[in-house]
């Protein structure tokens, strides 16, 4: 399982980095196949499958405190795939405001 997911956030990092820098696969010193079938990799479907079905009690709040932290508290009713989902259009969305 660890393996897994240490395999998805490498594929994922290169994936999301060649996009964000537009490397090809001759930055990589791979064939173009090579690299495509690389992007096709589909990652963290065991956690997503997992993260869909799982039940969790964020009942608990505690309050941070510290140099440069105001001490609010952020409570929210989303579950973590929706907390993924906005940060995933959250870096999208940067990335999409990066000079080209």
């Amino acid at each position: 399982c660890i393996r897994q997911i240490a395999a998805d956030a490498q594929v994922r990092l290169v994936v999301e980095l060649s996009n964000l820098l537009k490397l090809t696969a001759t930055d990589f010193d791979i064939t173009e196949d090579q690299f495509n079938d690389l992007k096709a990799i589909k990652t963290f479907q065991d956690t997503e499958a997992y993260i869909s079905t799982a039940v969790y009690d964020f009942s608990t709040v505690t309050e941070v405190t510290g140099t440069g932290v105001t001490g609010e508290v952020e409570e929210t009713t989303a579950s973590i795939a929706e907390i993924l989902e906005a940060e995933e259009v959250l870096v999208h969305s940067i990335v999409e405001e990066i000079p080209k």
